[in-house]
């Protein structure tokens, strides 16, 4: 409900993140957003407060839920404006009623038109397909279009705060077929150089038109190292231990420490070449691989590894096991 003076009031309890089915039109309780101009306006124009906090309502209602107001709505057995009259309604339930008077009524097409002025539509569309870290840079590719053109759209980066500006203008045929109206020059492959450590990157797909900007994907890099503890093994007086490691930050080969049941016992090399880390992790090279052998003692023990950065980040739990 809104007021002479521009105050919006809740007229039934629900918040902005919970709908309620109101009691504002015969069929139209539900799937629809009922909004009343208190006062009588059979004559009186509403005052501009008023129909100034009905704009600004309207455009946050249609912008939260995905409205395009230049689309007609098919609903109760007729296709009608998304923005309609309480007597609109009526007209359609067999509740006739002459609200919201002729000179409120008078305001729709106004309203209407502003409604296609400022809610934002056109949101681009994308998919990020491929984020890949390697040392110094990180890689994203994908696509990114606008429905609103053919035209490519720009993409933003950004390492942490500082921004950069790229195009997504690749030849995509896959993306022309699926999108015919829109072309297919809608690609990305973007190599972001990142300094050694943690980073958040994100990219953003810009709109061309009058819609809002969207996030095409992020990621949280990391300095401390990677692996995974692959095996273990026992024999008398001894634990053997493999797997591989790698510090993101760096080409180069890592340490690895090794704990017994919490305490350090040996310190080994990652340096087996692996030839299964290099084609996953593309940058990096082969030589992650380790393994070593530690003297035990009788009875099951803990065995933990630890990946040691080569740039001083924290190191890394790489994993824990029993035997």
């Amino acid at each position: 409900m809104i007021d002479r003076y521009g105050q919006i009031f809740e007229g039934r309890f629900g918040g902005a993140s919970r709908g309620v089915i109101g009691a504002h039109a015969t069929n139209f309780n539900s799937g629809s957003v009922g909004i009343a101009l208190i006062g009588d306006f059979s004559n009186a124009s509403p005052p501009a407060a008023m129909q100034d906090a009905l704009n600004r309502l309207l455009v946050w209602k249609m912008t939260v839920n995905h409205i395009d107001p230049n689309i007609p709505v098919a609903t109760r057995g007729a296709v009608i404006d998304p923005i309609i009259g309480h007597r609109d309604a009526g007209a359609i339930s067999g509740d006739g009623t002459a609200c919201p008077g002729n000179t409120g009524y008078a305001i729709l097409p106004g309203l209407r038109n502003f409604l296609r002025a400022n809610v934002p539509i056109g949101v681009p569309w994308s998919n990020l397909e491929l984020s890949q870290r390697t040392p110094g840079s990180v890689r994203f590719a994908g696509w990114a279009l606008d429905p609103d053109s053919p035209d490519p759209v720009d993409i933003h980066a950004y390492v942490d705060s500082d921004g950069t500006r790229h195009l997504a203008d690749l030849e995509r045929p896959d993306i022309g077929a699926a999108f015919p109206d829109n072309g297919s020059e809608h690609g990305f492959d973007i190599t972001l150089p990142i300094s050694p450590g943690p980073h958040s990157v994100c990219l953003y797909a810009i709109s061309i038109g009058k819609g809002r900007n969207d996030i095409i994907g992020c990621t949280r890099t990391t300095g401390s190292p990677i692996g995974f503890f692959e095996g273990i093994g026992r024999e008398p007086g001894w634990i053997g231990v493999s797997g591989w490691s790698l510090d993101p930050d760096t080409r180069d080969s890592i340490l690895v420490d090794v704990y017994v049941d919490g305490r350090y016992i040996h310190t080994t090399g990652a340096v087996v070449p692996r030839a299964d880390v290099a084609a996953v992790y593309s940058g990096y090279g082969e030589p992650h691989g380790f393994w070593a052998r530690v003297p035990v003692g009788p009875g099951l023990h803990t065995v933990c590894l630890w990946g040691i950065s080569v740039l001083a980040d924290p190191p890394a739990l790489i994993g824990c096991r029993v035997a």
